[in-house]
């Protein structure tokens, strides 16, 4: 048996720091060529540093302004750029270290062909752009011959949130999809979260969050879910100051972590009952009738009529005629009246009745026959938070207030998330927590602004031939079907994406990556996704680019980004790439403008105009707000689009293949356990560790694994966290070699004992290369079963075995 201990081991604060230190200062240097040249030549500062605007646009929910410092066309360093409103300047070590991505010894050079076999670095030859062009083009086309339109599909993710050279909000490879007529394979991740809460709360430009100025003016602020001060950083010290300014800080997690360390009062739950201990914090809400009940008559469905067939009494069922479209549902003031709501001022809000020959009940009535069975004795039971503790932190929410919800995408990760973040969401519905200030529930990423729908799809342009779910690929593959619809997907084009990594059951996407007769990789550099293309195209880093971010940011400002240097080696920009492209593939009518133009064009629409915004002034200004002035509040003065969603007379799932989905689990808030992270199972006897995939503050997500100092910041490999009682248990010490292992995979790391963590909980960090694992890959832990009314990705959602190596 091997006893192999991590370098890391044994290392003092002291001298890890100073380990780190030299590495990030000289070390690192010594891998790229390129970047030990760069310092060459900043020591010798003979020529003027210009400076300019830039944007760090991954997917952290950060968006920080940026200064990029620049000397003889070459990136020197970043620094933090004044944004308008200097509360959100900005920086953290990523945005630091861009350098070491852009001259990275893994960048992406030159076109490259796949001369051996997939998945190694070693069987690529440089070619020229316009020997890949016409190779892709003749295989494309070939395809397409032979298996028709959607038979090319696009993959993108998140690692590209520009405009010209982006895929999202009507950017270039929005139009390129669109003009084509390509398939689409989504990543079904991050659904659960919108699936659970915006037909719940409703959506604004920041979901249904106040601005993070408004933090401070909480007085009892909730994380749930959440761990900010690594995942989203810069929203952290508004958090921070809101605790400063007065407000309780609680925090609800498995985990002990850097935001709960913050806390007041710190609720540790059983990961993957968040749900239930809504559903119970609402019962006593009720019970205790600390209810909003005018809220709740005014704004919610709560007072809506439901029939036996679970849809809404409307107009039209008591044969009164609908005009304008509209056939608004109907409540009753209990005295005999049954109209729409408009009509009544004090609807009822309990009640059964009988009406035209139907029987109904208010929905909230409905809501709180589902939480009957909720009762504190079994909140605990199930969740673990001791009844006095769900007492006080459900006191302090309903009536020490106004108060705020803060979760992201922790709920999101199991089997389970859509049931959890709609039990959470009914909270501020039943409380009047929403459309003031200090209120507020969910993430503010901004979604305010996507730009002029002609930049994305313009006139004749057919749309996406085929829209899929990744969580089905190999079905597609073998079947040729999606549900009944034909899918003869047989090439793959990806952007911005690195699916091997961050995808669900890795082995799985490997499988039918092999599966496909062509793949194109667009990206920045060699990772373990692009190596299994047959062509990979070099794309520009963000600064060798002119660009606008300005979404899923969380703050209210769209960025400008200038072309700081122009690309480096052979790197096209995505603008650039998607208009070769278009052009070859006989679509060049719809790409003969610049990126300036794209640009322009993308950014005259009523909206921007609402706000001042031109491409002209943004270029000028650099930063310019897109929320109005002051501070923002969703649906302030409680102006909702709609009426709040306490009961879903509807739900559909995001992509359907003829699964089946029991309604009575979608309508009324329900709860049930992790679909694997549930106790008393034969699965986890076999397997008794949860296994949480955790966010690290030097990825986002799978961008940065090349940072040379960042790595070394991480402790130079992945590492596993292990509760110190699990660990005396299996004779585990600190830096000890482990293999973690279920059914789909496994991977050996070494071990660090992390008393944050409950009994039978282990913890790794995402992101990381199957070449920076001693063996297998953390990804391979994960399981891509879906929920049939969610179609979503559940990274945490699995139990796994440990055992010493």
């Amino acid at each position: 048996m091997s006893t192999t201990k991590s370098p890391r081991a044994g290392l003092t604060r002291r001298s890890f720091l100073k380990t780190t230190a030299v590495a990030a200062g000289a070390a690192a240097l010594t891998g790229s060529d390129t970047l030990t040249a760069l310092a060459d030549d900043n020591k010798s500062a003979s020529s003027e540093e210009q400076v300019y605007s830039g944007v760090c646009r991954g997917n952290c929910a950060g968006g920080c302004f940026l200064n990029v410092h620049t000397r003889d066309g070459k990136v020197i360093r970043t620094s933090a750029r004044d944004m308008p409103d200097t509360q959100y300047n900005r920086i953290c070590p990523k945005g630091l270290t861009h350098l070491y991505r852009m001259y990275s010894e893994h960048r992406v050079k030159y076109p490259m062909k796949r001369v051996g076999e997939r998945g190694s670095v070693d069987s690529f030859e440089r070619v020229s752009w316009d020997e890949a062009i016409n190779y892709i083009v003749e295989r494309w086309n070939a395809i397409e011959e032979e298996y028709g339109k959607g038979s090319v599909a696009f993959y993108w993710g998140s690692g590209q949130f520009g405009t010209a050279n982006g895929c999202r909000n009507n950017d270039i490879w929005n139009r390129f999809t669109n003009v084509v007529g390509t398939g689409m394979i989504n990543r079904s991740v991050d659904i659960a979260h919108a699936h659970g809460i915006v037909p719940t709360v409703g959506i604004g430009l920041m979901f249904a969050q106040n601005e993070s100025t408004d933090f401070k003016n909480s007085k009892t602020f909730i994380v749930w879910g959440a761990n900010p001060a690594i995942s989203q950083v810069q929203t952290t010290h508004f958090i921070i100051e809101a605790k400063e300014a007065g407000a309780t800080l609680i925090v609800i997690d498995p985990v002990y972590n850097t935001i709960s360390s913050k806390a007041d009062i710190f609720v540790p739950i059983k990961a993957g009952t968040d749900g239930a201990l809504a559903l119970g914090m609402a019962k006593l809400i009720i019970d205790k009738k600390w209810v909003d009940e005018s809220f709740v008559k005014k704004y919610t469905v709560g007072p809506c009529l439901v029939k036996e067939d679970g849809l809404f009494l409307r107009q039209s069922d008591l044969g009164i005629e609908v005009s304008g479209g509209k056939d608004p549902q109907i409540v009753t003031d209990g005295n005999g009246k049954f109209a729409p709501l408009s009509e009544i001022e004090d609807p009822v809000l309990e009640g059964s009745f009988e009406v035209e020959g139907f029987n109904v009940k208010t929905s909230y009535t409905l809501v709180c026959e589902g939480l009957e069975e909720y009762d504190l004795d079994r909140v605990e039971e199930i969740t673990g938070v001791p009844k006095t503790q769900i007492e006080m932190i459900t006191d302090l929410y309903a009536n020490e207030g106004p108060s705020n919800i803060y979760t992201a995408f922790g709920l999101n990760h199991y089997v389970n998330g859509h049931w959890n973040y709609f039990c959470t969401a009914i909270l501020p519905c039943l409380t009047g927590n929403l459309g003031k200030s200090g209120a507020g529930f969910g993430i503010n990423e901004y979604l305010g602004f996507s730009g002029n729908p002609l930049s994305g799809k313009p006139k004749g342009a057919p749309g996406v031939s085929l829209d899929v779910t990744n969580l089905r690929m190999n079905e597609i593959l073998e079947t040729g079907k999606f549900g009944k619809k034909d899918a003869p997907i047989k090439a793959c084009v990806f952007v911005g994406c690195n699916a091997m990594t961050n995808g669900v059951e890795r082995n799985n996407t490997k499988n039918w990556l092999e599966q496909l007769d062509f793949i194109l990789s667009i990206d920045l550099n060699f990772n373990e996704n692009a190596l299994m293309a047959d062509v990979i195209l070099p794309a520009a880093h963000w600064f060798e680019e002119e660009d606008i971010f300005c979404l899923f940011a969380a703050h209210p400002y769209m960025l400008y980004q200038e072309k700081a240097t122009n690309p480096l080696f052979e790197s096209k920009t995505d603008f650039e790439i998607a208009t070769l492209l278009a052009r070859a593939l006989g679509y060049g009518e719809y790409f003969q403008m610049t990126d300036s133009e794209f640009l322009q064009e993308w950014i005259e629409t009523d909206l921007a105009k609402k706000f001042g915004i031109s491409y002209e002034r943004l270029k000028e200004n650099g930063a310019m707000r897109m929320a109005g002035p002051g501070t923002y509040v969703y649906a302030e003065g409680n102006k909702f689009t709609s009426l709040l969603g306490i009961y879903h007379e509807k739900a559909a799932p995001e992509y359907n293949w003829g699964q089946e989905i029991d309604m009575s689990k979608e309508r009324v808030p329900y709860w049930e356990p992790p679909h694997e992270v549930r106790e008393g199972t034969e699965l986890r006897d076999r397997y008794p560790f949860h296994m949480l995939s955790d966010h690290s503050r030097f990825h986002t997500h799978s961008q940065w694994w090349e940072a040379a100092p960042l790595v070394e910041l991480a402790g130079g490999e992945p590492l596993l966290k292990i509760n110190p009682e699990d660990a005396e248990e299996y004779g585990i010490e600190d830096g000890d070699l482990v293999r973690v292992y279920n059914d789909r995979g496994s991977v050996s790391m070494h071990a660090f004992a992390n008393a944050g963590l409950p009994r039978k909980m282990l913890s790794a960090p995402k992101g990381w290369e199957n070449r920076q694992y001693i063996d297998g890959h953390f990804s391979s832990l994960t399981s891509r079963y879906v929920n049939p009314a969610c179609t979503n990705a559940s990274f945490n959602d699995v139990v796994v075995a440990i055992e010493k190596v």
